[in-house]
This record gives structure tokens, sequence and C-alpha cells, in this order.
């Protein structure tokens, strides 16, 4: 087997250990960012879908807080929405929710389950969806004064 060969195996084996999640998983891409950080002067952070999701597949997404920083400990939620290009030029993406979730204590990291089973509005929905996005927002009329981030992983789809 030559040079050529040797390396193309090291490297198909590289992809495939990279790619497969071991238990059937759907991930968000592997070329892709592998997390996102939100802050209090970003509020707002995208991770594009895959072609994988367009298949109709539901249930369950698995979206994880690897750390937060809030010295301050002010509650605040992550809201998670579907969302796709406006309907008009010039007109905000519209975006469907999807969920929210709030660590407890504020300062705790931790994994958060969403169900993602939209009935018959899936396919739909996930066929013209473009990202997923996660907003940050203080709980109730709190003001986010003080530095605050938090970094989300990938999302896994279960």
């Amino acid at each position: 087997m030559g040079t050529t060969h040797v390396l193309v195996s090291v490297l198909s084996v590289a992809l495939l250990t990279e790619c497969a999640s071991g238990n059937g998983d759907v991930l968000i891409r592997q070329d892709r960012p592998p997390a996102i950080t939100l802050t209090q002067d970003r509020l707002l952070g995208r991770i594009p879908i895959d072609p994988e999701l367009r298949e109709g597949r539901t249930g369950v997404m698995e979206v994880t807080i690897d750390s937060i920083e809030n010295p301050t400990r002010l509650p605040f939620t992550i809201f998670v929405y579907l969302e796709r290009e406006a309907s008009e030029p010039g007109a905000p993406p519209d975006r469907t929710p999807m969920g929210n979730f709030s660590p407890h204590p504020p300062e705790q990291k931790g994994t958060f389950m969403l169900d993602t089973s939209t009935g018959a509005n899936w396919p739909r929905l996930i066929a013209v969806a473009t990202s997923l996005t996660f907003e940050l927002r203080p709980i109730g009329d709190a003001i986010i004064t003080e530095p605050l981030e938090v970094t989300i992983s990938r999302p896994r789809w279960r």
C-alpha cells in the first residue's frame, strides 16, 4: 500500500471518528463552531442547521451550558428558536420558539432538555430553518449591569 493510500485511510478514520457520536444522536455539524458565547453585549447567538435535521427527525434537543461567568448571580433565561430568512426584504428573521431554560442557581452550568416535537409543523419548520438561535434574557425586571458570560455547546438531538 502506497503513502497516498495510507494517508487517505488515516484521514478517513479521523473523519469518521470526528463525525460519529457513537449512540445514534444527530449532532450539529462538526465543521461548525463547537460552542457559542452569549454576553451582556451579545445577547443572541446562532448555530447553522445541518442537513441531517431536514429529514424530519424530532425528539429532544440536549443543550449544555459549559461555563457561566455570573459574579452577581443575576437570574437569566436562555430562549431557543428555529430561525429562517425574513419573509420580506429588510424585515427581521422569522423565529419559531422551541423552548427556554434557566440554570439554578444562576451560576450553575448543566444540561437542559427541550422537546422539539412540534407535531405536524416540524417538517415544515425544519425545511425552511437556517439556524438555531439562542437568546440570553434576564428574568423579570432585572437589568444586566455587570459582566455576564454563558457558553453553550453544540446541541445534541436525541
